[in-house]
């Protein structure tokens, strides 16, 4: 049998889940490396489009936020089987399984505009974003009491590398516009108002 013929008894044996997935693994440039990363990026594609996902992917709350059990088995039998690599990031196998998979163009920007959103993020950063966004999942959380202590950092952070606006970042902190401003002066972050 050759690789092409492979790949497609893969994909052809796929769960419209699992092909879901490794599209998110294979939507990045750079491996996302990590489990954490891959299941926050399928966490925000689904709150994005509950209509298309939701039945799909269930998450409940744990303690690194929100978290999907079934996924979480998807991604060790990706491993086992070659698709992916130990970073994350798509086996050759694993991108010929993912050249056979069109997803529809709405979830495909969906996908990639988190995807993007996600990169250059690290874990504090994601996850705090995630709990503050929707607080329900800070349920069973072992990390949000020590985000928690730095939240205005992060959110200055997640600010500075232009991942939410101004607006956003004031209602983040609990600031007020002027108030916001102030404190990023006095940590000496620059930034400018858009008309």
């Amino acid at each position: 049998m050759n690789s092409y013929e492979k790949s497609k008894k893969i994909f052809d044996s796929m769960s419209k889940r699992e092909r879901v997935i490794l599209y998110c693994i294979g939507s990045s440039d750079m491996p996302l490396y990590s489990k954490v990363r891959i299941q926050k990026l399928m966490f925000l594609c689904v709150k994005a489009l509950p209509e298309i996902l939701s039945s799909e992917f269930i998450f409940s709350t744990h303690k690194k936020g929100p978290y999907s059990p079934e996924m979480d088995e998807t991604i060790l039998t990706f491993l086992d089987d070659g698709l992916i690599s130990p970073h994350y990031g798509l086996t050759p196998v694993g991108k010929e399984v993912y050249n056979n998979i069109s997803p529809h163009r709405t979830l495909k920007e969906v996908i990639e505009d988190n995807e993007n959103f996600i990169r250059g993020l690290n874990e504090d950063e994601l996850l705090t974003y995630i709990y503050v966004t929707y607080p329900e999942t800070r349920v069973d959380s072992e990390e949000w009491s020590r985000l928690e202590k730095k939240l205005d950092a992060t959110i200055i952070s997640l600010f500075s590398k232009g991942k939410i606006s101004f607006s956003r970042a004031t209602e983040l902190t609990g600031m007020d516009a002027i108030s916001f401003a102030e404190y990023l002066k006095k940590s000496n972050i620059r930034w400018r108002a858009v008309d």
